[in-house]
């Protein structure tokens, strides 16, 4: 899925428990979670992207 995407593109586990990239605990936190990046890792995301995989 797009998590592990992210992570094809170095993205890290995210502390926002609404982004797609979260990395739940429990039931709980992965029924709050959403499919979509949050804005900062959608941005290192787009980044990434367009210019390459410098991290």
């Amino acid at each position: 899925g797009a998590h592990e995407i992210g992570h094809l593109y170095g993205l890290e586990h995210c502390e926002n428990p609404a982004c797609i990239m979260y990395c739940p605990n429990n039931l709980d936190d992965l029924d709050r979670k959403r499919k979509y990046f949050c804005g900062k890792c959608r941005l290192t995301l787009e980044s990434r992207i367009r210019g390459g995989f410098e991290y």
